[in-house]
């Protein structure tokens, strides 16, 4: 999990990250869209919950369009539904764009979006004993 201020609200976590990541926007090349503030105005698929859904509506005033995972999301924008797919700079999208033929087409915006440190993180249920 990539840790923010807002998970260190809820989760305890081992404070020895094993890699940096943050979000990418996976678009068309064909789109025109080059940076971050290109989505102002459109809509873009996320997965639901994510960290980035807030400083892409915030920030850079896209429209998020939510869905359980990658799983859905990355097809929903490869038929359309949106214009970009955000989602962690690391797996699904850097795969998908060196070994998918199908990807080929598609390109993500950098920098990264939130940078965090991934961590392990352990979340304790309510009533549950320690």
């Amino acid at each position: 999990m990539e840790y923010n201020r807002q998970c260190g609200e809820i989760l305890d976590h081992v404070p020895t990250p094993y890699y940096r990541v943050g979000g990418t926007a996976i678009i068309p090349k064909s789109s025109g869209i080059t940076k971050w503030e290109d989505l102002r105005g459109k809509p873009v698929c996320v997965p639901q919950g994510s960290s980035y859904i807030r400083p892409v509506v915030e920030r850079y005033g896209a429209l998020p369009r939510a869905f359980p995972g990658a799983s859905q999301s990355l097809p929903a924008l490869r038929g359309g539904s949106c214009v970009a797919a955000v989602h962690d700079a690391a797996p699904p999208l850097y795969p998908l764009q060196q070994r998918d033929p199908e990807w080929r087409d598609y390109r993500t915006i950098q920098p990264a979006l939130e940078p965090a440190s991934s961590d392990f993180a352990i979340h304790a249920l309510a009533g549950e004993a320690a």
